[in-house]
């Protein structure tokens, strides 16, 4: 996983992301996956990324349940290294493997 510590650099990538990164965010909203699986990825993405980059605390990534605070991932991902890495690597996860499961309509 490549990890992207600078604030300024993930401050313009995120900018650069910002309609797919509000996609994401909408298809969590509705997916077919449980709150419990969004959160252990969540969490597990979270321990592998905070390891990598200081500030650990601020994200608050490790309370549940994620999917309540997808707005405020969303609003982070430009501010904090350690929230964008996290979003960009559910996108991977998630979505990816998401995108063959039916939306909730």
């Amino acid at each position: 996983m490549k990890i992207e510590p600078d604030p300024k650099t993930v401050a313009m990538l995120a900018k650069q992301k910002q309609d797919a990164n509000w996609a994401f965010r909408c298809f969590l909203k509705k997916c077919t996956l449980s709150a419990a699986e969004i959160d252990a990825a969540v969490h597990d993405t979270y321990q592998a990324v905070a390891a990598r980059i200081d500030c650990r605390s601020y994200p608050h990534l490790h309370k549940k349940p994620f999917v309540a605070r997808l707005t405020q991932a969303y609003s982070n991902c430009s501010v904090c290294p350690i929230v964008y890495n996290v979003y960009e690597e559910l996108k991977k996860r998630l979505w990816d493997r998401g995108k063959s499961l039916p939306f909730l309509e």
